[in-house]
């Protein structure tokens, strides 16, 4: 190859078949059980209550598989009701595996050939191929509730073209971008919950083409710099989305094609200042957006729907700064992003429908959904009588809701002396909106406020080994959080909590080996990562995911 031109070719192949997430259930209230679900536990001589916890955050009732056998009958249940299709009853004695199973794989190439008069090209592609199997079991109780088997393929190849150079007063960049995929959905989803035995297929095409340009110029001199920016884009995604019920033809069939599609220009515009040979100030304020989406999920015909994607511009503002003979190297910025457009999600309810769309009887009953769209429901928690009210099933709202976003941020690297490096950040970010506002509680946004890390580490030289050892300790914080917008009943699941990692590691002078030993969650402390309260969307269970306990590795790595 000529000395012009270098080419670089990168592949991976990963398989990995690793057990699902762990979660549990932390709650249960009966009374938000719907019939189908009274019924289920009934069948087997218990209510459904407190028994139903295990009493440990790391044990779960969940077993990936329907206790109850193929074509029973559950009088009064929906679900449980013999239903048959070509003479084989469909409902019961399903199992999945509690795993995954991932193979991804894929490639990538980069050449850079220099044009002359200080100009090169530079030309990259890749494709990524990606077989997913997994599988849930989502209300980890010992009945079965809803579960999902799912087989999922993706496919796709990305290029970019550009332009370059750099000189004493300009260096920009100019390009084209292609991306071009195909995803493929195959599901299995049943939900004795709601009386449905689900197959899903689904493709998707997502294409997307864009042009663009940036610069740096510098009229007066190094000191001081302009960044100037540009980007036009054409994306779409096409799906078509398949879900029948297992007595197709029926009511429950779901079939319908949207085409979310834009096309967009943004821009970005900088300043950077060079005060001296240790302090360099910048600010910048740039366009964002994101491409229209639809309803990934709807459980039944009117719940298909398409929203708008979000726009935003965002400012920043910071300082990168150097002190005590660079032994002290800090990043310190302020931002603030202004959403002028956002789709944002509401979970909400809204009442079951039969095969003629009549409500269907149930104990449940609707109410205004706070911070919703004008008639817009979630589930009530106070239920009805026998069957004087409807069966609640699960709906998401769309509404575009202006939003800002405002925080500051801090990085720093430490080498007060020898080879003791302390290096990590800090943040705290504010998230408001009208919807926020409009809540009767947690008028907060859901993420932490504050995010902090650290890391102290000692690289020793030891000569009789040939090589040097690092003992490393890091550490994590993230602050309180809260579950849902509308209940404050297990705000407590998720308090502010650090953790801490640990690791050693020896490095070979000789043979370019790294052997690493390490820790995470060293010190075992106890915290939920997430909750999910389903209670909220008229289900009687509130899930949670623990944080794994102290868990040990040894790593080995050579270079070539």
């Amino acid at each position: 190859m000529s000395p012009r031109a270098k080419l670089s070719f990168t592949t991976d192949y990963t398989h990995d078949k690793s057990e699902n997430t762990a979660d549990t259930a932390v709650a249960i209230k009966g009374s938000l059980a719907n019939n189908n679900l009274k019924t289920e536990a009934g069948y087997f001589g218990l209510p459904l209550d407190g028994r139903f916890l295990t009493g440990s955050p790391y044990e779960t009732y969940a077993t990936y598989s329907d206790p109850i056998a193929a074509g029973t009958v559950i009088p009064g249940n929906t679900y449980y009701n013999g239903t048959t299709v070509n003479g084989r009853p469909t409902r019961g004695s399903l199992d999945v595996p509690p795993q995954s199973d991932d193979i991804s794989w894929g490639f990538s190439s980069k050449l850079v050939y220099d044009l002359g008069h200080n100009i090169d090209l530079t030309a990259v592609a890749a494709y990524r191929s990606l077989h997913d199997l997994h599988n849930y079991d989502t209300q980890a109780l010992p009945i079965a509730v809803e579960m999902t088997e799912n087989d999922i393929t993706e496919n796709y190849i990305n290029s970019e073209i550009r332009l370059s150079s750099k000189s004493q007063y300009i260096d920009w960049v100019t390009g084209f971008f292609y991306f071009d995929g195909r995803g493929v959905q195959h599901a299995l989803l049943m939900q004795p919950d709601l009386g449905g035995l689900h197959q899903l297929y689904t493709t998707y095409d997502p294409n997307s083409k864009a042009v663009f340009a940036n610069a740096t110029l510098r009229p007066f001199g190094d000191k001081l710099s302009f960044d100037l920016g540009a980007r036009y884009s054409k994306d779409q995604k096409l799906v078509n989305y398949t879900n029948t019920i297992d007595t197709t033809p029926g009511r429950g069939d779901l079939r319908f094609v949207v085409d979310p599609h834009q096309s967009k220009a943004s821009w970005k515009a900088g300043v950077n200042y060079q005060l001296n040979d240790y302090t360099l100030l910048y600010t910048s304020a740039a366009t964002g957006n994101s491409l229209p989406g639809y309803n990934t999920r709807p459980l039944q015909p009117d719940q298909v729907a398409q929203f708008d994607g979000d726009d935003d511009i965002a400012y920043e503002l910071g300082t990168k700064v150097e002190l005590l003979d660079r032994r002290v190297r800090l990043n310190a910025d302020v931002f603030y992003t202004d959403f002028s457009n956002r789709p944002t999600t509401i979970g909400g309810a809204e009442a079951q429908t039969g095969p003629n769309g009549q409500a269907l009887v149930g104990n449940q009953q609707l109410v205004p959904l706070p911070g919703g769209p004008a008639g817009s429901t979630s589930c009530s928690t106070t239920p009805l009588p026998g069957n004087t009210g409807i069966v609640c099933i699960g709906r998401t709202y769309y509404v575009n809701e202006p939003a800002t976003v405002r925080g500051v941020e801090l990085e720093y690297t430490i080498n007060p002396f020898g080879n003791l490096v302390i290096n990590g950040s800090t943040g705290y970010s504010k998230f408001w909106a009208p919807d926020i506002a409009a809540r009767k509680v947690n008028r907060r946004q859901g993420n932490p406020f504050w995010t902090a890390n650290a890391g102290v580490q000692y690289e020793f030289h030891v000569t009789p080994i040939g090589g040097s050892i690092t003992p490393r300790i890091d550490w994590t914080y993230e602050d309180s959080q809260i579950v849902s917008p509308v209940s404050t009943a297990y705000n407590g699941l998720l308090p502010a909590h650090s953790q801490f990692n640990g690791r050693i590691t020896f490095v070979s002078d000789r043979n370019g080996y790294t052997l690493a030993l390490g820790a995470t969650n060293l010190f075992n402390h106890f915290y939920w990562v997430n909750v999910f309260d389903y209670q909220t969307l008229g289900y009687p269970e509130t899930m949670a995911q623990p944080a794994a306990p102290r868990e040990w590795y040894l790593s080995l790595s050579k270079k070539f």
